[in-house]
């Protein structure tokens, strides 16, 4: 299984201003100590506090838990009682003892990265990733880009797989990352000059680019990305033709938590060309669609969506292979 390189990891963090410094004193202690193996749930409210957490965790060998800090008491209960964590950092913060283990064992060796997915199934799930998996994932990015180095500047929750990834491939293809608050941005706060870092990227969901089309500064600032990742929902054909008719880079995609999120992307100029559509896989993906019958489905013709991709996760926390249809 391929591992970090934690000299290279903890350099481009610092230089991101993500050092360990950013943590509490008795966080950070919590997180360097202890044997490895053990799973920390990560739910800081503050974001860069919630990076640096979940590399303190992996560099010390524990399996890190994604995890909302503004879920309710009912969904917090039940990932707590789903992943039964032996630290939790954020909410609330506190050392708790293991209670069960994990079916069959199976996380033994390197640490895994546990990201939760509501969208394929009923309640919540926890989508089981190692580094090998989420580092396929980013170089199918990068090199559907052409092999540069992947700037970001990231607007979408960090416990998200569409927001962590954003991180890791930044991270791994040489590039800037820049956590930036949607709240500010959506205020008139830009806080990256696309100009400064030719090539950059920005996801977002419909909602958010909605909130910013009628914005003559934020479509100033929008064009100057190479691409704005709209997907996590269907946007609407006002929406499409409005970004269109904005000469907005954009990029609609699709992706799943238990693909390490993207498997299909349209390139801006095709976008920008008339084309509709999540345009074509990704390098580590292979995707067709099966009809009941188990052919092939003929074009235009809907049936069961089958995803082959080395980002694919290794289960749900339940110790269930992920199966998912579209």
């Amino acid at each position: 299984m391929m591992t970090p390189d934690w000299d290279v990891v903890e350099a481009r963090l610092d230089a991101w201003g993500l050092g360990s410094g950013i943590l509490r004193p008795e966080v950070r202690e919590a997180l360097e100590s202890g044997p490895a193996g053990r799973r920390v749930l990560v739910a800081d409210q503050d974001p860069r506090a919630f990076v640096r957490a979940v590399f303190s965790a992996l560099k010390a060998g524990s399996h890190a838990v994604l995890a909302n800090p503004r879920w309710g008491e009912d969904r917090w209960r039940e990932a707590v009682r789903t992943v039964d964590p032996d630290l939790i950092v954020g909410r609330p913060r506190s050392l708790i003892r293991r209670q069960t283990s994990y079916p069959g064992d199976e996380m033994q060796g390197d640490p895994r990265i546990i990201i939760p997915t509501g969208g394929t199934g009923e309640g919540l799930r926890f989508a089981v990733h190692s580094w090998s998996t989420l580092s396929n994932a980013c170089a199918g990015f990068h090199g559907f880009f052409g092999g540069v180095p992947v700037h970001t500047c990231c607007i979408l929750p960090l416990f998200h797989v569409s927001g962590f990834l954003q991180l890791m491939r930044s991270l791994l293809f040489d590039g800037k990352f820049v956590l930036a608050h949607w709240e500010a941005v959506k205020a008139g706060a830009f806080p990256l000059d696309a100009n400064d870092f030719p090539g950059a990227h920005i996801s977002m969901v419909p909602s958010q680019l909605h909130q910013l089309i009628d914005n003559d500064d934020a479509l100033d600032w929008l064009r100057r990305f190479r691409s704005i990742l709209l997907g996590g929902s269907p946007a609407s054909r006002n929406l499409v033709r409005a970004a269109r008719g904005a000469r907005l880079p954009l990029a609609p995609c699709y992706g799943l938590t238990e693909t390490a999120a993207l498997i299909s992307i349209l390139y801006p100029d095709e976008f920008l060309d008339g084309q509709d559509g999540v345009g074509r896989p990704l390098p580590h993906v292979n995707v067709w669609v099966r009809e009941e019958v188990g052919l092939p489905a003929g074009e235009g013709r809907q049936g069961e969506l089958i995803v082959n991709a080395s980002s694919l996760c290794e289960g749900y926390f339940d110790g269930n292979p992920p199966t998912f249809g579209g």
